[in-house]
């Protein structure tokens, strides 16, 4: 069933299943193009995308920093997701956010965390709204695209907030290159401009780690530079998804043997300039 919502807009109600009905390019699949390649892009199109127990943490997560009405929480007793018995739990309580067994007080140490932290303590005390979905039409592509914010607060930031194994600069910067964080970022950036909200100019992911006692906390603020070429990556990709639909090719990442290291250049680029 296709959603409702066609007009571009920002939506504060918005559950993650209708948000997931909307027809429009989403940051999950141009990251997808981005980072593995056209032949991964139209894989997943194809296949009936799987549920992700990260998705429900990431909401549970958010659910718990939510000032007014929470969606409701339970643990289930299975530790494995999406069993017969989980998906039973979820279809009597549809409505629910459904985590494993102890996670619901890990998530909440973590929040408690999040909060007593001075710089992240502050993002949380001035959050408004989260899981805002947006809704644009992309002025260079001529696309609709959606996004999705884990917290927009009420100064002028928009933050995401990720869990990690460790804080170390080096693991955070590869977790952005490897999950496409900048190409996320630069997608909220440009709707929410393309919707008016141009006075936002802060764009954060904030990483904790996912430990029950004492975790570590960093927060990385994207710069223009880099947000710019989250721009340029994610219209790349949507232009060349256009050409491979019209061609009907998708090709792989490698169309010739990899021989070596040497000269190796991790910059990104559809055929264009990096």
């Amino acid at each position: 069933m296709k959603s409702k919502i066609k007009e571009p807009g920002i939506y504060y109600d918005v559950s993650y299943e209708e948000y997931d009905k909307i027809e429009a390019f989403r940051s999950t699949d141009l990251k997808t193009a981005c980072i593995h390649g056209l032949k991964a892009f139209r894989r997943n199109e194809l296949q009936k995308r799987p549920p992700s127990y990260a998705l429900d943490f990431g909401r549970a997560m958010h659910a718990c920093m939510e000032r007014g009405e929470r969606p409701f929480i339970i643990q289930a007793t299975e530790v494995t997701p999406y069993c017969k018995s989980w998906t039973a739990l979820q279809k009597n309580n549809p409505d629910a956010i459904i985590v494993k067994p102890g996670d619901l007080e890990l998530i909440q140490e973590l929040v408690k965390a999040l909060a007593a932290h001075p710089r992240s303590g502050a993002m949380v005390e001035s959050t408004e709204y989260t899981e805002v979905t947006l809704l644009w039409k992309c002025p260079v592509t001529g696309e609709m695209i959606k996004s999705r914010i884990d917290s927009l607060c009420s100064l002028t930031s928009a933050t995401d907030w990720k869990t990690t194994d460790n804080v170390q600069e080096i693991n955070i910067r590869r977790a952005i290159a490897k999950f496409g964080y900048d190409i996320q970022q630069a997608m909220i950036r440009d709707g929410l401009h393309q919707l008016g909200e141009s006075h936002r100019r802060e764009f954060y992911n904030v990483f904790i780690e996912k430990e029950r006692v004492m975790p570590d906390i960093a927060i990385y603020q994207f710069n223009t530079a880099e947000l710019n070429d989250g721009s340029r990556k994610y219209r790349e990709a949507i232009e060349a998804i256009k050409k491979a639909r019209e061609a009907n090719e998708w090709p792989g990442l490698h169309s010739n043997v990899i021989t070596g290291l040497e000269g190796f250049d991790d910059s990104f680029s559809f055929g264009g300039a990096a």
